[in-house]
């Protein structure tokens, strides 16, 4: 497949399908700088180029003696050389929605009845681009969950992560890619886009992409507020979902991590396991306590590179100077966001330490209490006055409130 790749990294960053430029970084939507930016819909310009792409993808599959029945592709960008595979096979084509429709028959994939399944079918996905993975592992579940099989995913470009790497391997799916990272930078350097020095910063990128500019003087979500991140990350992910991970040791109650479990083991394969489905993940300070700076500072690492945002759940409630020092580790540890609670009453000081230090405010309003509507203030039915609630206590006694 080199020789594929290779033309086609040609094509793409003549194209400019493909740019890198690690000296001057691209500003991603999730507000971190990368040094490449990516557009594979370039390629749909000239036919010559589509059929290039579906040439490619016919000739992994005949190589690798993929079986197959029909031809799925992602949406959007996977439909296009999708479409074009599927015509050059004479076999059938589906595509994968991110979700399903919001009316009508609310079809999560297009191309086969709302009624009917794909009884075993046997589906080969193509992908334009793969980066963490999330997003097109969701598809593959799609097909699996409507009972076709999918052992293969072809893509246009891979990046070549290695978080991506073993969540494929986790679904025991199988990435057959046209163009990989490293024939890129190769190619790159060949033809004179990129110097030795790029390939070095390049390659550095790769092994740690979410705390790359920070470290080339790029700062992380630089103007950008943990509002627009997580508006970003939910329409990136598709989900509203965030995961509280509260991981209780054994024995420290019913519910808890299985008996010989090493504790950051287990939390980093939990970040593993919500990434296709989550948009962040809330970590309770009060369950970590015994983790290492390093081994907070890995466990927020794996959630930016799966694509999510990372919560410091602390629930801060002290003086200035005491909330200050929870922002400060905060931020030291990568997190985007803290937890706060207003009772102090110096909310509007613990927004500016926090904006300070790059980091969003969450402040506690409702909270999961068992007990919260035993002690919520409820209106009185035998008072003339609407601003006078009794606030229903645990006990039978009752406060009045005006």
């Amino acid at each position: 497949m080199t020789e594929y790749g290779t033309e086609l990294a040609k094509i793409a960053l003549n194209i400019k399908a493909i740019k890198l430029n690690p000296k001057h970084p691209f500003k991603w939507a999730s507000g971190f700088f990368m040094p490449i930016y990516n557009d594979n819909r370039l390629l749909l310009g000239k036919p010559v180029h589509r059929q290039f792409v579906a040439e490619g993808f016919e000739h992994i599959i005949r190589t690798n003696k993929i079986p197959y029945d029909l031809i799925g592709g992602t949406s959007t960008a996977g439909i296009s050389p999708g479409t074009t595979l599927a015509d050059r096979l004479h076999v059938p084509f589906i595509y994968i929605r991110d979700k399903p429709k919001d009316h009508g028959l609310r079809n999560m994939i297009e191309g086969i009845d709302s009624d009917s399944t794909l009884d075993g079918k046997i589906c080969v996905i193509v992908e334009d681009l793969i980066s963490t993975g999330g997003s097109s592992l969701k598809a593959v579940q799609a097909v699996r969950n409507a009972r076709g099989t999918v052992n293969h995913m072809l893509s246009i470009f891979n990046y070549g992560l290695p978080e991506a790497t073993q969540q494929f391997a986790d679904a025991e799916c199988t990435v057959h890619s046209l163009l990989t990272y490293d024939v890129l930078l190769r190619t790159a350097k060949e033809q004179g886009t990129i110097t030795a020095d790029d390939v070095r910063m390049l390659e550095e990128w790769r092994a740690d992409p979410f705390n790359w500019g920070a470290k080339h003087g790029f700062p992380k979500g630089e103007q950008v507020s943990f509002a627009q991140k997580w508006k970003q990350t939910v329409e990136l992910k598709n989900s509203i979902l965030c995961a509280g991970l509260d991981p209780a040791e054994y024995g420290q109650r019913e519910n808890s991590i299985p008996h010989g479990i090493d504790k950051h083991l287990w939390c980093m394969r939990f970040v593993l396991d919500v990434s296709p489905h989550c948009a962040a993940v809330k970590i309770n300070r009060n369950y970590i306590k015994d983790f290492s700076r390093e081994e907070t500072k890995t466990l927020v690492q794996r959630t930016h590179n799966l694509g999510m945002l990372a919560i410091d759940d602390s629930k801060l409630v002290d003086i200035g100077e005491t909330n200050d020092a929870g922002f400060y580790h905060a931020q030291e540890e990568g997190f985007d966001a803290v937890t706060y609670a207003p009772f102090p009453g110096n909310t509007q000081e613990a927004v500016k330490q926090a904006h300070a230090k790059g980091l969003g405010l969450i402040g506690l309003v409702l909270m999961s209490n068992l007990n919260l509507n035993r002690s919520r203030p409820q209106p009185s039915a035998d008072s003339k006055d609407t601003n006078t609630l009794r606030f229903k206590s645990p006990s039978t006694t009752q406060t009045e409130w005006s």
